[in-house]
């Protein structure tokens, strides 16, 4: 249920069977850190998040668009809000500007700290299981970066 047009949607006037086709959007993994993402984007301070570009072609999905909505799911995979992504873009990890770093509401004062938690996360067993081993996070490594907004809490 991802189209250009999401953003005319009436996310209130959604059915049950509707928003059980909006694709879910996981932040971390299970876990404290999810939860603490989630909590962040509930009480507005996060806006803003990245991943790897790889990963689309890894899970063979599209990166998402802006207007496209998502569902905020917690540790428990409990649906909490829904998302729409309000602007997508793809640079470079070097290039990745402390807007950006801020608006992911988690304490990063510059795009400096941002890069190396995410270098650090990015590279991590966990991480590294799930999406393979064979590649370096280096300056050209591509990130994409998603802004967004709660739509509407449940």
């Amino acid at each position: 249920m991802t189209s250009d047009r999401d953003h005319d949607i009436d996310v209130d006037a959604l059915t049950s069977q509707e928003m059980a086709r909006i694709p879910k959007d996981e932040f971390a993994y299970p876990g404290p850190v999810r939860d603490v993402l989630v909590a962040s984007i509930l009480e507005g301070r996060k806006t803003s998040t990245a991943c790897l570009h790889r990963e689309f072609e890894i899970l063979d999905e599209e990166a998402p668009k802006a207007g496209d909505l998502r569902m905020l799911i917690d540790s428990h995979e409990h649906d909490l809000a829904i998302l729409r992504y309000t602007s997508i873009e793809t640079k470079c990890f070097i290039d990745v500007d402390d807007r950006h770093a801020m608006d992911e509401g988690e304490g990063y004062t510059d795009a400096a700290g941002w890069r190396t938690v995410h270098a650090d996360f990015w590279n991590s067993p966990e991480y590294r299981d799930e999406f393979g081993e064979n590649f370096t996070i280096d300056d050209d490594t591509l990130v994409t970066l998603e802004r967004f907004e709660v739509a509407r809490l449940l």
